[in-house]
């Protein structure tokens, strides 16, 4: 069945655009002038894609995906605009309207492309959906308050200051948003909590509140704690590794949301973790093995869904942009990703293979030689890296 894309831009020139771009592709393409024109539209057809203009005369682009946020929450939404507006990228993004952020003036070959992402994660993501196997997953981070709080301040655009006190009043989450800023990756050497909410950005606070909260379990018992401390450490490390690769040895600009990415890459872990302890362990002796291809097997077999499955549907029900979920569903085959998105996918599996590594083990069974090929560095700029990555000391 082909896919149906909603195109809204008040321009006609730029809707006609539109249509020759996509003419040769398998979508169905439709037009709207206005946003009521696409609301309308959205009542009646079955639209899988929406891609919409920030400013628009009759009713502006954020106004339209929160509408269809609410009425049709089952439809990608995506923001392509002329307007470099940081205000209105991180209302998008802090409210969860958006999952693309896309700029005019754009190359037809890239916007077809990321189009093209978006609908091959739309459809792997329903796919996945139809397990009963998540049934128990969906409202993970919603079971904390400090977190719901939190994303209803958000709704209202507030200010740091705002935030600070809502987060303090929460001992485990607070604590563990100051040790990633004191951590020897940031080295912000601050006690206060403002201050390091300043340094990560209102913009972030969000994902960064998320990824405190699903470390944050209540949980008493001893192994458990040791399993999710390790987990805990395991994606800090990743996240410094993440970027210290793009920094020393791909000699590249980080891209946006990697931070987040990488922090959350392994969430489909900890919710195995907390919903399921008793069988976790076994799950985990594979995982330190570095043994990624019995581990997915083996939590398929156990749970009926493999953890890369699991934090991809959770980061996407959630409302992540689709770069974060697919950190996820991607990082052990990273080949599998979107080519779009795919450097970063790989340079993530990296990461999160080398933060496994023990000093004086070899780098070379971590990693596939073609990964490597494909980023274009060698095993040797590798070695000669991670002597400079200071670890994380595991609790095993």
């Amino acid at each position: 069945m082909s896919h149906c894309i909603l195109f809204v831009d008040d321009e006609p020139q730029i809707l006609k655009t539109f249509r020759r771009v996509f003419a040769d592709t398998p979508y169905n393409i439709l037009l709207a002038s206005s946003a009521n024109e696409a609301l309308e539209m959205l009542d009646k057809e079955p639209i899988d894609l929406l891609i919409a203009d920030i400013r628009m005369p009759d009713m502006d682009g954020i106004t339209l995906l929160k509408l269809v946020k609410e009425r049709h929450p089952q439809v990608v939404r995506t923001i392509l605009s002329g307007y470099a507006d940081e205000r209105l990228i991180f209302q998008s993004v802090s409210q969860n309207l958006a999952k693309l952020y896309l700029y005019k003036p754009w190359q037809n070959e890239q916007l077809i492309q990321h189009v093209d992402r978006l609908i091959h994660m739309k459809d792997k993501l329903d796919q996945l959906k139809q397990s009963d196997a998540i049934l128990t997953y969906g409202d993970l981070p919603t079971k904390n308050n400090t977190y719901l709080k939190l994303m209803k301040m958000l709704e209202k655009n507030v200010g740091i200051n705002d935030l600070v006190p809502i987060i303090e009043a929460d001992l485990a989450i607070s604590s563990r948003v100051m040790r990633i800023a004191n951590s020897a990756f940031y080295g912000m050497h601050t006690n206060s909590l403002r201050h390091a909410l300043v340094f990560f950005g209102i913009k972030y606070i969000r994902e960064l509140v998320l990824t405190c909260t699903l470390f944050s379990s209540s949980m008493s018992s001893p192994l458990f704690s040791q399993y999710m401390e390790e987990l805990w450490q395991h994606s800090i490390l990743t996240s410094r590794i993440l970027t210290g690769l793009y920094d020393c040895v791909l000699n590249e600009k980080l891209p946006e949301q990697s931070h987040m990415m990488s922090l959350l890459h392994d969430v489909g872990r900890v919710a195995m973790l907390d919903q399921h302890p008793e069988v976790f362990g076994n799950l985990y002796q594979n995982l330190k093995n570095h043994n990624n291809s019995a581990t997915l097997a083996q939590e398929s077999e156990l749970l009926g869904i493999n953890h890369e499955e699991l934090g991809g549907l959770l980061l996407d029900w959630w409302d992540f942009p689709y770069q974060v979920v697919e950190g996820a569903l991607f990082h052990h085959e990273p080949f599998k990703a979107n080519p779009v998105n795919r450097r970063l996918i790989l340079a993530l599996h990296v990461a999160d293979q080398l933060s496994w590594h023990h000093p004086g083990d070899s780098i070379e069974p971590l990693i596939d030689p073609e990964v490597i090929a494909a980023l274009g560095i060698s095993f040797d700029q590798l070695k000669l890296f991670m002597t400079t990555v200071t670890e994380i000391p595991y609790a095993y």
